[in-house]
């Protein structure tokens, strides 16, 4: 957040984090935000707040970024190689990742399973 701030985005938050607990590779958690922190650098609208939120949604934990699409962002330049590895990755941890992009807007979810 404090990288995406210095670069003028702004931020809706939701972070109540659940009882739930989850089981991380540290190396992937840092491989994963640095690819969602890079999308939105290159392709979210700063003038809309970037929504992120983690919430409890059966027995997963899921952690959320959405953010409008910029007008002027072209993902034509996007080969989605980023996509495939975010899959891989939270697959390695037993989870899954979900993309959507409608109406202009974009969003990932990191889907953790919940560890008691």
């Amino acid at each position: 957040v404090a990288y995406l701030d210095q670069h003028g985005f702004t931020f809706s938050l939701n972070l109540d984090w659940p009882a739930q607990q989850i089981a991380v590779y540290p190396q992937y958690i840092k491989r994963l935000m640095d690819n969602i922190i890079s999308n939105i650098t290159k392709y979210a609208e700063p003038s809309v707040p970037v929504r992120i939120a983690v919430e409890a949604v059966g027995e997963s934990v899921q952690l959320s970024f959405a953010n409008a699409i910029r007008p002027d962002s072209s993902q034509e330049d996007s080969n989605r190689i980023g996509l495939s590895n975010m899959r891989a990755m939270m697959g390695r941890m037993e989870g899954e990742l979900q993309v959507s992009s409608e109406d202009g807007d974009f969003a990932v979810i990191l889907c953790f399973p919940g560890r008691l």
